[in-house]
């Protein structure tokens, strides 16, 4: 018999945890800004392309790249900033000021997570939180809807940068116990983005699912559809080509969604949805042969009340 992976033990060892203890104390709650559990980041590196982009229907969101000392420096991906996220969402549930304070916050977030801030090395968390920060922060996210109304058609467009000015600090001589320091003041749009309906979540699901960015993409959004079947009293069924579109994968574009496409994708969501559901078992997940079911469901009593704000 192989022997279980690091990640399949940890999902065993969270969902058993979860069984015993459903509800996430104080400083286990997290946060998560609704509006980007509908349309995600990459998952991998899109490369040296001008403009990164994804639909949900007639909204369509795109990043361009972050640039650093006269240079792109690429695209935020993969897990990183999607934790990012929900450590940011988190923080301005606690303060009301436009200033993020890095130092001891977000290496402490870190190691909750069951990440080493301190380690070194090309691939070590450290870095990578190092390089993804930059991304994260100084890239150009836009929203634009397209709108026909009264026989006019036209666009409505929001772009953000979400830390328009920061300091930053990493390089550290000797033992200090904070690897990241410095300040990020947020733009007024990304703190009406972070605080608009926040979405409850609980740090033990997060660290058990670090290591895939679908897995996370899912949890949110999972959450987000089941509460929108209560409300709706009514089951939510989405196409798996429509969720290509929507989340962060390299699963084909717009105008080229092969059949392989699509089987690919359904493999790696059924997947990700199973390593969910066996953290959240009250979610009531079904599919049919074009896509995925999100039924109505007994959420916690905290992600029903954000939610309905």
């Amino acid at each position: 018999m192989a022997k279980p992976t690091r990640q399949k033990l940890q999902l065993i060892n969270t969902a058993t945890e979860l069984l015993n203890n459903p509800y996430p104390n104080y400083d286990q709650m997290v946060f998560m800004p609704s509006d980007l559990a509908q349309i995600t980041f990459p998952h991998s590196d899109p490369g040296d392309i001008p403009i990164w982009t994804r639909q949900n229907g007639n909204q369509v969101f795109f990043i361009r790249p972050a640039a650093s000392q006269g240079k792109i420096i690429g695209y935020p991906y993969g897990a990183i900033p999607r934790l990012l996220m929900h450590w940011i969402t988190t923080e301005l549930q606690h303060s009301s000021e436009p200033v993020l304070s890095l130092g001891d916050n977000l290496s402490s977030f870190m190691r909750e997570l069951g990440l080493d801030p301190h380690r070194g090395g090309v691939r070590s968390d450290r870095v990578r939180c190092q390089k993804q920060l930059q991304r994260f922060f100084r890239s150009v996210y836009s929203n634009e809807y397209d709108h026909t109304k009264h026989g006019k058609k036209g666009f409505e467009y929001s772009d953000v940068q979400i830390a328009p000015k920061g300091k930053l600090w990493w390089e550290f001589n000797g033992d200090e116990k904070t690897v990241f320091d410095g300040t990020l003041k947020l733009s007024e749009d990304a703190l009406e983005m972070f605080r608009k309906s926040p979405i409850p979540g609980d740090l033990r699901i997060l660290s058990a699912l670090k290591s895939s960015s679908l897995c996370l993409d899912y949890n949110d959004w999972l959450h987000l559809k089941t509460f929108i079947a209560n409300k709706k009293d009514l089951p939510q069924r989405v196409p798996w080509r429509g969720l290509i579109m929507q989340f962060g994968g390299s699963y084909g574009t717009e105008e080229i969604i092969t059949k392989s496409h699509i089987s690919n994708f359904r493999r790696k969501s059924k997947w990700a949805i199973q390593c969910v559901t066996q953290l959240c078992p009250y979610l009531d997940i079904d599919y049919f042969d074009g896509g995925v079911i999100i039924n109505p469901a007994s959420l916690p009593l905290d992600i029903q009340k954000n939610l309905s704000k």
